[in-house]
């Protein structure tokens, strides 16, 4: 019997402890009016919100987003001979949309028939092997990081005879 109370006695005492300190934590009210511990650590905590619509950049990045994509055209294909090699950055060409000139990458090139000539373009020059119809898929980027990718068919003629 004396180990029983000796036991609910220990028990007792923390619960009675345990509500103490739950009582303090969540129940001590400070001179700002602010009731716990827990408010009050919030409240002392400086906690930085952003203001995104003030931002130097919002207006840029607005301008940015709605920039039109680069557009391609096409120039001199008559010129185009099968056997002959050819500079095709002097026959496609993209603006950006201030009408200002751009850099076009050759993704890749392929014939008619799924020979892809990609790794025979070397700085954007290439020998056609005969004349058909060819596929070039074309990269820009304008200085508003504006992309558009596009296919263009390309016409090659035969060579000089």
């Amino acid at each position: 019997m004396k180990e029983v109370i000796e036991q609910y006695g220990k028990l007792l005492i923390a619960v009675i402890a345990g509500t103490m300190l739950i009582v303090i934590v969540f129940t001590v009210k400070d001179d700002k009016g602010n009731i716990g511990f827990l408010q009050m650590i919030g409240f002392n905590s400086n906690v930085e919100t952003a203001d995104y619509q003030n931002r130097i950049d919002t207006e840029a990045s607005v301008e940015s987003s709605n920039r039109l994509s680069p557009t391609f055209s096409t120039k001199n294909l008559e010129q185009l001979r099968a056997g002959i090699e050819v500079d095709l950055s002097q026959h496609i060409v993209a603006t950006d949309q201030d009408g200002n000139s751009i850099n076009v990458t050759m993704n890749r090139i392929m014939s008619t028939d799924g020979v892809d000539l990609t790794d025979t373009c070397v700085d954007g020059k290439i020998t056609f092997p005969q004349s058909g119809t060819y596929q070039v898929e074309v990269y820009a980027i304008d200085g508003y990081n504006a992309t558009k990718t596009q296919v263009i068919k390309l016409s090659v003629n035969r060579g000089r005879s």
